[in-house]
């Protein structure tokens, strides 16, 4: 009874009884869901539809005609970086490159992405097109990328073999070994393995608490040596250094040698498909000829930078025949950073270690004085003493 009050409320609202199980609304629903249906049928098997028509969405505030107009006229403000990946991503497979040039069906009927594919396909060199775009866009961020790291490590090979402080450094430590090694009978050497400058802080004093070979070569080299010379130099001298330690130096050869193989295998078919123009001025007006001579371009910029390359290596190769070092590059940067790290933190110490015997004198100092005043004082007694002992004889004499 309780149902029946309140669906005589709802009536007196809303209508009658009959009108709130009226099922027209729904059927007119069912209808409209049907046509949708219809409006999005596809010739692409579900997981492509998953694939496809969800980044192809991105494109539907633009009509289709507008987007083949940009692709055949290579038209870069509509055509951006990254609308061509997605244009590439969902071109058309082969199977379905077949299955568009066949259709014969109300295209209407289908989908916004079959619509597209179905005109895609019909576009000469749509595929190339986009392509490039995506390679071009890959190989200008690798070059400028790489080309800051292969002058960097470029001038950090040369600046390593001009460093003062570092050749001073290695004779300075050849010179210490040697002393060390005359004393157990041992012969004197002309080369030691670079490593060993990391083991320098294990050699420790059984006299000084808390002091080191490295420590004592520290404050020799620093305080004996010209300026130019010192440790606090050298990454003066070698200021590479610290931008390039994670950096895998000696692959990046390889890699520009894959980015100029890569431009100039596109920079071919580019080439071939222009070869398909009947005419001269069909080519030349043509979107793929735009993109040749940005490709041009692009492969000078990737030549420039293999040749950059080739310096590099040749750079690292001097490194190893200067230094006697037959590790990869990145092992000799590794440590270098290690031992100048260690060299900072030896300064260091050395800088407190004075600091603290600058503070012990400060204190010392008034006590020496204090004790000064107080001899002044005594012998200022003694000679007053002395002077009326005088008085004393002289007076008795009289």
């Amino acid at each position: 009874q309780s149902t029946w009050d309140h669906l005589n409320e709802l009536e007196e609202i809303f209508g009658s009884k009959e009108n709130l199980f009226d099922t027209s609304a729904t059927k007119s629903q069912g209808e409209n869901s049907v046509s949708q249906k219809v409006s999005n049928k596809t010739l692409l098997d579900s997981k492509r539809v998953l694939q496809v028509q969800v980044p192809f969405t991105k494109l539907q505030s633009t009509s289709i005609s507008n987007i083949i107009d940009a692709i055949t006229s290579y038209d870069t403000s509509f055509l951006t970086p990254d609308k061509a990946y997605i244009l590439s991503q969902g071109y058309a497979t082969q199977s379905e490159e077949k299955l568009y040039l066949d259709f014969t069906g109300n295209l209407q009927e289908y989908s916004f992405a079959d619509q597209l594919l179905y005109h895609l396909v019909r576009t000469p060199n749509a595929k190339l097109i986009f392509d490039s775009i995506c390679i071009k866009q890959d190989t200008e961020s690798c070059i400028s990328k790489l080309c800051t790291i292969i002058q960097t490590a470029i001038e950090f090979c040369y600046a390593l073999q001009s460093s003062p402080s570092l050749h001073y450094l290695i004779a300075h430590v050849l010179k210490v070994g040697n002393l060390m090694n005359r004393a157990t009978g041992k012969k004197s050497i002309h080369a030691f393995e670079l490593e060993i400058l990391t083991k320098l802080v294990e050699i420790k004093s059984p006299v000084i608490k808390n002091f080191t070979l490295l420590h004592y070569i520290v404050q020799h080299v620093d305080e004996d040596s010209l300026n130019e010379k010192s440790l606090k130099n050298f990454r003066l001298q070698v200021p590479q250094l610290a931008l390039l330690q994670n950096e895998d130096i000696e692959s990046i050869p390889s890699l520009v040698k894959q980015q100029l193989q890569r431009v100039e295998q596109n920079l071919n078919c580019i080439n071939f498909a222009l070869s398909k123009f009947s005419s001269d001025e069909e080519r030349l007006n043509s979107g793929i000829n735009k993109l040749k001579i940005e490709y041009d371009e692009l492969f000078k910029s990737c030549q420039l930078l293999n040749e950059q390359s080739n310096m590099l290596t040749e750079g690292c190769d001097s490194i190893r025949m200067f230094f006697s070092f037959q590790q990869p590059i990145n092992n000799f940067v590794e440590m270098l950073n290690k031992f100048f790290t260690q060299v900072d933190k030896a300064r260091d110490d050395i800088a407190k270690k004075k600091e603290l015997e600058s503070k012990k004198n400060r204190k010392i100092k008034p006590r020496e004085k204090k004790s000064k005043i107080q001899e002044n004082r005594n012998d200022e007694n003694n000679d007053d003493i002395d002077n009326i002992e005088q008085n004393k004889n002289k007076t008795t004499n009289d």
